[in-house]
């Protein structure tokens, strides 16, 4: 087993590169209605983790809400679970209850699904790819407004990193530090210093030093290298942590530290953890999302307990709501909290959690993410 650090970056696939794959195992837990499980059955929930597939054979995987996909460690592109308008990239609408390829490529290094079936990909030589419901807002990046149910390019650039995203909006850094969004614009949410929606990746700042990014419900996040935090677009409930509830068009640092490192989202909450390993929340903070054990929303980072032991988590809400947080320390045991309705913290129950809580005894887990289908490597 490799350490925890160098698993996780497996686990995110190899981007422009075309490093190897990691080879893991997947465990699923969650809503199952349209067959997101993969197990070969619709309906009900799974309230623990349950193994997917064969052990060792996943190098990433992504729950979208409807959409599950994951990339095995050959270079394969895997989808399953609903496929309204397209999100599964079989060039049909229907849905699948097993992993069923997306065509006979093994090229691909990274998977991002989302909520309401927006699906993207970066394959081994750089190039994104997008697919499923544009939801009208030019989410796909593909300069239109028109659903798509195959794998399509988006541009013709090969240096693209990283892309998260959500319904409305999308995110991404290529390999050179720029950072680039597009999408839904209507509370600055795109960082272009405008409210015009953009079907087509634009540059946001001059900078080249972006490293991580956070897209949640129409407020985004984003960390520089030298480790100052960065967010914008709809200020409601205090998303931004700025302190007030003001939407914002362009990225505004928040606060002045340069200990920030990590940034994730969990729909209206947003998540990060600093260089010394403490976790840190600010937002809705209903369904006991914060994880200060409070429903209380906050404007400002607030830390959750005194440990200074969490890891990246690679975990995103994808635009869902009422969603869970799925986190991993850095002694490879899995932690969340927040809404459980679906059995989506994987605690064995459906009561909603206000603070971390483990998953079990395992101290392997490597990468998670949680959305109303939770997932995690390991």
């Amino acid at each position: 087993m490799p350490s925890n650090k160098l698993g996780m970056m497996g686990a995110a696939g190899a981007g422009a590169g075309g490093s190897a794959l990691g080879s893991y195992t997947a465990f699923l837990w969650g809503i199952n209605n349209l067959g997101q499980q993969g197990d070969g059955t619709s309906g009900g929930h799974r309230s623990s983790p349950v193994q997917l597939g064969d052990d060792g054979e996943w190098a990433a995987i992504s729950m979208g809400g409807n959409v599950s996909a994951g990339v095995k460690s050959d270079g394969s592109l895997w989808t399953w679970g609903g496929n309204t308008t397209g999100g599964l990239g079989q060039n049909d609408t229907v849905n699948r209850s097993v992993p069923t390829q997306v065509g006979a490529l093994s090229d691909w290094a990274t998977i991002h699904a989302t909520n309401h079936n927006v699906c993207f990909a970066i394959k081994s030589d750089g190039t994104l790819w997008s697919w499923g419901d544009d939801r009208n807002y030019g989410v796909l990046g593909q300069g239109d407004a028109i659903d798509r149910s195959s794998p399509t390019q988006v541009g013709s650039d090969t240096d693209w990193a990283r892309v998260d995203s959500t319904q409305n909006n999308a995110l991404a850094i290529k390999t050179d530090g720029t950072l680039w969004a597009w999408g839904r614009n209507n509370f600055g949410n795109v960082g272009d210093g405008t409210v015009i929606n953009r079907s087509s990746p634009v540059q946001i700042s001059a900078e080249t030093n972006w490293v991580d990014i956070a897209v949640g419900a129409n407020t985004i996040g984003a960390v520089k290298s030298n480790g100052t935090l960065w967010t914008w677009g709809l200020g409601s409930v205090g998303r931004t942590g700025q302190g007030d509830l003001i939407n914002r068009s362009v990225p505004t640092q928040l606060g002045s530290l340069t200990t920030w490192k990590y940034i994730f989202d969990q729909g209206t909450a947003m998540h990060a953890i600093k260089t010394d390993g403490t976790l840190w929340s600010w937002g809705d903070g209903t369904q006991g999302k914060l994880g200060d054990g409070t429903n209380i929303r906050q404007s400002s980072p607030i830390q959750v307990g005194s440990l200074t032991n969490w890891l990246h988590p690679g975990s995103t809400a994808t635009g869902v709501t009422i969603a869970p947080a799925v986190v991993i320390k850095e002694d490879g045991t899995m932690w969340s909290w927040g809404y459980n309705g679906n059995g989506s913290l994987g605690l064995n129950d459906t009561i909603s959690r206000s603070s971390p809580t483990q998953i079990g005894t395992e101290t392997y887990w490597i990468k998670a993410m949680a959305a109303y289908v939770s997932a995690a490597l390991k």
